[in-house]
C-alpha cells in the first residue's frame, strides 16, 4: 500500500487487533504523520458495520478538537475501501511502556513529571466531556524533548461500543482497567484516574497492584480486592504514599480524588515526606495482552535487548511468590483452626469436670443397694450404709460451688457448707437396710 487518502505511506510502525499503523507523509505541508487504519469487516452485519464506522469518524473528529500540549493531535479521519483511517501527530520517542521495560528505574523527578503532565492532559479531556478509557503506559508517549503525549483519544471509546464488543473486540488493557470497567458499568473521568493510579503504583514499586494469570481472575481482583501496600513493596516510600495511592485506587469512584491533578499533587506531597525515596525498576513488562487494541504493538527494535527473557523470569518469580504466600496462608489458617478447636475442647472439658460431682455421689449411694439385695452371712449388712455415708462426704465438698453446676439447688448447698452436706444424701440409705433385718428376725421367733 503506497497511499491512504492523500498521505504517502513510508513504513509500517506496528500492528494491532483493529488494524495497522503506518508512518506517512502529508504532501500538502510535508510533515510526518501517523496513520492508524481500522478494519471493520469482522462485523458481519452491514448495518452494524456502517453504524460503527460513522461513530468512529465522529469520535475521531471530537478527539481532533482537543488541543493540548500533552495530547497527540488528531489531524484527519476518512475512509478508503473497507478501511477507516485516522491521521495524527507523529511523536518521535519511546512509549512509557518501553521506558519501564528498561533495567534501571526512572529518576524520582522524572516519575513525578510524567504523572503530572499525564494528569493535566486527562483533566483537560474530561472537561471537554471525553474519557480516554484505555490509559496505560503503551498509550503514553515521551517526545524526544521529554514532553508527555497521550495517544488514542477517541479510539478507546469506539472499542467500548456494543457493536465493537459484538465484533469480538473487548476494550481496554485488563491490568489498568478500573473496577467500573471490569464490571461493565458507566465510566467518567475518575475511571481514567484509577488507571493513572495503577501506572503510578507500578512506576514507584515496580509491581502492578493487581495481578493474576487469567483475565477473569484479574478482573475480579480489580473489582473486589484491595491493592497491596506500596510501602511494603518499596520501603523507601513512606506511609503517606500508601494513603494517597489507596484513595485513588478505591473501588467506588466517589471515594477517589475529584481530578487527576489533585491525585498527583497529593502524591507529590506524600513523596516529599519520604527522605531519599526512589522508584524501583520493573525490569520487564508483565502486561497481559491487550484485549482491545487501540494500542499498537511496539516495534521490537525499540525494546531493550533481553526483554523476552526478563518477562519470562519475572512471571516465574511472581507466580512462585504467590504460590508460597498461598501455602503460608493455608498453613496459618490450619494452625488457627487447631488452636480454636483445642480451646473449645478445653472449655467443654472444664464444664464437664465441674458438672460431674453430683453423678459420682449418686452412683456411690446406689452401690450399697446391690449387696443388700443378695445378703451375705459373712458380715452385717448395716456396714454398707456407713460406707455410703463416708464416701458421699468428699463429693459434698465439691457441691459447694453452685454457680458452676447447672443442676444444683439454688442457694441451699452453698449456705450449708461442707460439714452439713453429707446428711443431705442420707434419705437414700433406709431402702438397703429394710431387706436385711426381717429375714434374720423370723427364724429366731419360730425357735
Amino acid at each position: 500500500m503506497e497511499q491512504i487518502g492523500r498521505y504517502q505511506i513510508q513504513r509500517e510502525l506496528g500492528r494491532g487487533a483493529m488494524g495497522v499503523v503506518f508512518l506517512a507523509k502529508d504532501p500538502a505541508i510535508g510533515r510526518p504523520v501517523v496513520i492508524k487504519t481500522i478494519r471493520l469487516r469482522e462485523v458481519a452485519d452491514p448495518q452494524e458495520r456502517q453504524g460503527l464506522r460513522e461513530r468512529l469518524l465522529q469520535e475521531a473528529r471530537m478527539a481532533g478538537a482537543l488541543s493540548h500540549p500533552h495530547i497527540v493531535t488528531v489531524y484527519d479521519a476518512g475512509e478508503q475501501g473497507d478501511l477507516t483511517y485516522i491521521a495524527m501527530e507523529y511523536v518521535n520517542g519511546p512509549t512509557l511502556e518501553q521506558l519501564l521495560s528498561r533495567e534501571t528505574a526512572l529518576e524520582p523527578a522524572e516519575v513525578l513529571r510524567i504523572l503530572r503532565e499525564t494528569a493535566s492532559a486527562l483533566d483537560y479531556a474530561h472537561q471537554k466531556g471525553i474519557v480516554h478509557r484505555d490509559v496505560k503506559p503503551a498509550n503514553i508517549m515521551i517526545h524526544e524533548n521529554g514532553a508527555v503525549k497521550i495517544t488514542d483519544f477517541g479510539i478507546a471509546k469506539i472499542q467500548s461500543s456494543p457493536l465493537a464488543t459484538q465484533a469480538g473486540l473487548v476494550l481496554g488493557t485488563p491490568s489498568y482497567m478500573s473496577p467500573e470497567q471490569a464490571l461493565g458499568r458507566p465510566v467518567d473521568g475518575r475511571s481514567d484516574q484509577f488507571s493513572l493510579a495503577v501506572i503510578a503504583f507500578e512506576m514507584l514499586t515496580g509491581e502492578k497492584p493487581f495481578f493474576a494469570e487469567e483475565i477473569p481472575a484479574l478482573l475480579y481482583r480489580i473489582a473486589h480486592e484491595p491493592p497491596p501496600s506500596a510501602h511494603a513493596l518499596n520501603p523507601t516510600l513512606g506511609w503517606p504514599v500508601d494513603v494517597v495511592l489507596k484513595r485513588a485506587l478505591e473501588k467506588g469512584p466517589a471515594a477517589r480524588y475529584s481530578t487527576c491533578t489533585e491525585f498527583v499533587a497529593a502524591l507529590e506531597s506524600a513523596c516529599r515526606t519520604s527522605k531519599d525515596w526512589r522508584p524501583l525498576p520493573r525490569g520487564a513488562s508483565q502486561t497481559l495482552p491487550t484485549v482491545a487494541a487501540a494500542a499498537v504493538s511496539p516495534d521490537p527494535a525499540g525494546l531493550p535487548a533481553g526483554t523476552a527473557g526478563r518477562i519470562a523470569s519475572r512471571r516465574t518469580r511472581e507466580t512462585e511468590g504467590r504460590r508460597k504466600d498461598i501455602v503460608v496462608m493455608l498453613f496459618s489458617a490450619l494452625i488457627t483452626i487447631g488452636l480454636i478447636s483445642l480451646a473449645v475442647l478445653w472449655f467443654l472439658g472444664r464444664d464437664r469436670r465441674e458438672t460431674i460431682p453430683p453423678g459420682p455421689a449418686a452412683s456411690e449411694e446406689s452401690q450399697p443397694a446391690a449387696p443388700a439385695q443378695r445378703p451375705s452371712p459373712i458380715g452385717p449388712p448395716v456396714a454398707a450404709p456407713e460406707a455410703a455415708a463416708q464416701t458421699s462426704e468428699p463429693p459434698a465438698v465439691q457441691a459447694t460451688k453452685p454457680v458452676q453446676v447447672p443442676g444444683a439447688q439454688p442457694a441451699e448447698p452453698s449456705a450449708a457448707g461442707p460439714p452439713e452436706a453429707a446428711p443431705a444424701v442420707q434419705p437414700a440409705q433406709p431402702p438397703p437396710a429394710k431387706p436385711a433385718q426381717p429375714p434374720a428376725a423370723k427364724p429366731v421367733a419360730s425357735s
